[in-house]
């Protein structure tokens, strides 16, 4: 499907690859990289119940858990990549009519609360029909070949909108009832012949899954069951007529025989009661009255429920209701391109439990209850607890951490799911508690994790994003001085103190003032605040200094000055005249770069006069001792009592060319004292920072795979001892300047590639991010997570799946074309013809280092199954 092109840039729609592709592509990597689809093995994640322990409907499944319907289930990679984190509920994107509309892009925006546009598939119902198949097929295949045994454990749900003129015409009939086994499915026998091919294919050793598992997957193949759904859910428009949805309802249960879920709106609560409950939290949208109005209303909604239960029961089938559909609120913050935009996400979690605690006060008889509505690993507890299930997530899954976080819900699931399913005989059928919901509702509601975030929802830094080599700390970024973060978090955790308080004192003299006094800046910046919180990074620093022997400090220190080369008469002599902070950081830099260095002050009128410069905090006078000590130690010497006068005058405003005089201004009345250690190292010459450099790339080499599996994990902040916040908030910290990759985990559709470089390659991260055009749709979520103010799916090197979207596009990026490589080094630059073997013979137009070429490279040799077809 080439799909709508955005002018100058990208694809608005995605390119499906065909089945054989796909697989190809999850055996090589699978084998070269031990990852599939991005996601690392380790990060794999299998319930640890049978494939038959809880009921769903009329259907079973080994974890009431997946994502829902939305961008992670749009295309076969999609719903795997779900699968692989845990997911084993799969409510597949809506399908309607209306298989040919323009979507206004970016249509996502999740830096906290969601918001969306509000749209169905995006592929045509025949490709829908299509792709779900394929993530069928594969689902048993993979877990074929990956776990021994094609019985995967899942449910999927078909979603089908969004009126009854709709759903009763020819396409989206054949579509309900090609899904539901009621006619011939003609793509699954071509495609399963598709996955016979490629398994059976010759592929080099490396890439060999074994001959056992590859059987096994060939077998899988011979026996997958035709029907894909026995469940459907019905989504309406928000003003969708009662009577309309009841019809609509009915025609799915009796005529198609089908357990159905009819999506409830939010708004069903209340006007008043919703904007009370958004209030509570700190969210002042507009909300439209008339909407409200329109809705179906929640006396009519208990009538429906009663008749629907009723008419499926005589049906022999099951009736449920789904909470929540999304808000439409006003859109005051003008990023999505829409008046109306849809609320999802942790705003509308509080409304959905009260009107779920709401609506099972009300009913006479429980009823199933799906539920969908700001749930995390941070909460899958309580809503299970609650008797609530399946539980599905989607806007959660669009943040750092992407599919990973659906792991974390899973395992937290599993745990929360244990004690109940052990010695089950039959599947566990989890039934919602009126008073349990009545009492989550009245907690939940102006709790901290739901509220409206105060300031930065993202980790952003300046600048323009690099096409290669662009992971970057943005803690380190926003320190004043650069502090090596993840550098001194590292050496906490894994026991080397001194080392950690050394890895502070290349860049900051008063590690001890500035572990009580910091403003944190680097923890305004954390990307963790895009989970549950920043790092407690001034709380590390006051780990190491404690941590570390006052000797072993010292000594490593002096080690740190003598390792710079610099012998202590490099410079001319510097006089220190008077100084608090600034001055005092000054010298310490005069020092470290080699300049023999005095201070006017004997050092307890130095600490004085730091404490007074500093009257306005609370500070430990045997902080400004320690720190002063540790300066002291480098080589800067502090003039005796009997001698300062003369020491000053005698250098003072007369000292000759030999002699460098640093003054100290008179600091604000409330200073910063990062500002101040800033200001003073400014004053004095730049040393380079060659250690941190070096630790960062031995990281990048050593614990690359490491740092990747933090992603998407929910660690709180840590209490405890020394020893134990040092370890959890190191475990919390995602180190991202060793490897980010953001933008490849916010991809629902997996866009975004992260390609492994060797170390020969001479390239400085371990990752590099190559995006692939066919499998971009422009929502814009990467854009939004991305640390630099850019847009990743647009200025990242780019695959192209034909020559023709090479042509259209301004992306840097490249597309092979028979014997010639079409190349773009640089956004709105030109593309450049030569062999695709010439690339290490003639530079590269715009690329003077070589380093795209380089990338180009390995992708042509490592990766070649991220090229088009026929390459």
């Amino acid at each position: 499907m080439p799909g709508k092109l955005t002018t100058g840039m990208v694809s608005s729609r995605m390119h499906p690859e065909p089945l054989a592709r796909l697989l190809e592509r999850i055996l090589i990597e699978r084998a070269q990289s031990g990852s599939i689809l991005d996601l690392p093995i380790d990060a794999f994640f299998v319930p640890p119940f049978a494939s038959s322990q809880f009921a769903v409907l009329s259907e079973t499944c080994s974890l009431p858990i997946g994502p829902a319907a939305g961008p992670h289930t749009h295309l076969a990679q999609s719903i795997l990549s779900g699968w692989l984190s845990g997911g084993r509920v799969f409510e597949l994107k809506t399908v309607q009519i209306l298989d040919e509309l323009e979507i206004e892009k970016p249509c996502i925006d999740t830096a906290d609360e969601g918001y969306n546009t509000e749209w169905s598939t995006e592929l045509r119902i025949g490709e829908a029909i299509e792709e779900y198949t394929k993530a069928w097929i594969l689902l048993h295949v993979i877990s074929a070949l990956e776990y021994g045994t094609a019985d995967h454990g899942s449910v999927f749900t078909m979603s089908v909108g969004y009126d009854l003129h709709g759903i009763t015409s020819e396409r989206v009939d054949a579509f309900i009832d090609t899904l539901s086994g009621r006619a011939e499915n003609p793509a699954l026998g071509r495609l399963c012949e598709e996955a016979r091919t490629t398994l059976s294919a010759t592929h080099p050793p490396q890439t060999d899954a074994g001959a056992d598992a590859r059987r096994r997957a060939t077998e899988a193949l011979d026996s997958i069951p035709p029907v894909m759904c026995r469940s459907v859910a019905l989504s309406t428009m928000h003003g969708c007529p009662p009577e309309e949805i009841e019809a609509i309802a009915l025609h799915l249960i009796e005529k198609k025989q089908l357990d159905t879920v009819v999506k409830l709106n939010p708004t069903l609560l209340g006007l008043d009661h919703v904007q009370r409950i958004l209030a509570e939290n700190g969210y002042g949208y507009g909300l439209d009255a008339e909407a409200f109005a329109r809705d179906l209303q929640y006396p009519r909604a208990l009538e429906l429920i009663a008749l629907l239960r009723i008419r499926a029961a005589g049906a022999g089938r099951t009736f449920g209701v789904k909470l929540s559909n999304t808000l439409p609120v006003t859109n005051e913050r003008s990023r999505l391109p829409c008046d109306t935009e849809y609320l999802s996400g942790k705003a509308l979690l509080p409304i959905t439990v009260a009107l779920a605690a709401r609506l099972l006060g009300d009913l006479e008889v429980p009823l199933p209850v799906s539920y969908s509505a700001g749930a995390t690993a941070g909460n899958i507890e309580e809503l299970l607890g609650c008797g609530l299930a399946p539980v599905t997530v989607s806007t959660d899954l669009l943040k750092p951490g992407g599919y990973g976080r659906l792991g974390a819900v899973a395992r937290a699931a599993s745990g929360a799911l244990a004690a109940g399913a052990e010695g089950a005989s039959s599947p566990t059928r989890l039934m919602p508690s009126a008073d349990r919901l009545a009492a989550l509702a009245a907690a939940v509601s102006g709790r901290y994790d739901m509220r409206v975030r105060r300031g930065a929802t993202t980790a952003r830094v300046g600048g323009a994003l690099p096409v290669i080599d662009c992971f970057v700390a943005p803690c380190v970024e926003a320190c004043p001085i650069s502090q090596d973060v993840p550098g001194y978090m590292r050496a906490a955790a894994t026991g080397a103190p001194d080392e950690a308080l050394r890895c502070v004192a290349e860049t900051n003299p008063f590690p001890a003032l500035t572990a009580a006094l910091c403003d944190q800046r680097c923890a305004k910046a954390c990307t963790r605040i895009e989970y549950e919180g920043p790092v407690q990074i001034r709380k590390i620093k006051g780990v190491a200094v404690r941590r570390a022997e006052e000797a072993r400090a010292t000594d490593a220190i002096r080690r740190d000055v003598e390792s710079t080369g610099a012998p202590a008469t490099a410079g001319p002599s510097v006089l220190a005249e008077e100084p608090g902070v600034q001055g005092m950081s000054a010298a310490y830099f005069y020092a470290r770069a080699g300049h023999p260095v005095t201070v006017s002050d004997p050092r307890a009128a130095v600490a004085a006069r730091i404490a007074s410069e500093l009257a306005a905090y609370r500070i430990a006078e045997d902080a400004v001792n320690a720190d002063l000590a540790r300066i002291e130690a480098t080589g800067v010497r502090f003039a005796g009592v009997d001698t300062v006068r003369d020491t000053v005058a005698g250098a003072g405003a007369n000292a000759g060319a030999d002699t460098i005089v640093v003054r100290q201004p008179v600091p604000d009345p409330r200073p910063s004292i990062i500002e101040l250690i800033a200001a003073g190292k400014q004053m004095a010459p730049d040393v380079p920072d060659t250690e941190r450099e070096s630790r960062r790339k031995k990281t990048s080499a050593e614990h690359a795979d490491e740092i990747r599996l933090k992603a998407g994990r929910r660690i709180g902040p840590a209490r405890g001892t020394d020893e134990e916040v040092a370890q959890v908030e190191f475990a919390r910290c995602l180190e991202c300047d060793a490897v980010c990759l953001k933008c490849v985990q916010v991809c629902p559709n997996r866009a975004n590639v992260a390609v492994e470089m060797r170390r020969d390659d001479g390239l400085r991260d371990p990752y590099q991010v190559v995006h692939l055009d066919a499998w971009c749709n422009d929502c814009g979520n990467c854009e939004t997570f991305c640390p630099y103010p850019a847009r990743p799916h647009r200025e990242k090197l780019t695959i192209f799946p034909s020559v023709e979207r090479f042509e259209f596009s301004e992306a840097p990026g490249f597309v092979p074309a028979g014997e010639e490589l079409l190349v773009r080094t640089r956004l709105g630059g030109t593309g450049q013809c030569r062999r695709q073997d010439d690339l290490t013979r003639r530079p590269l137009i715009d690329d003077p280092d070589g380093s795209i070429a380089v990338l180009v490279s390995r992708i042509l040799t490592d990766y070649s199954y991220l090229l088009p077809r026929g390459s």
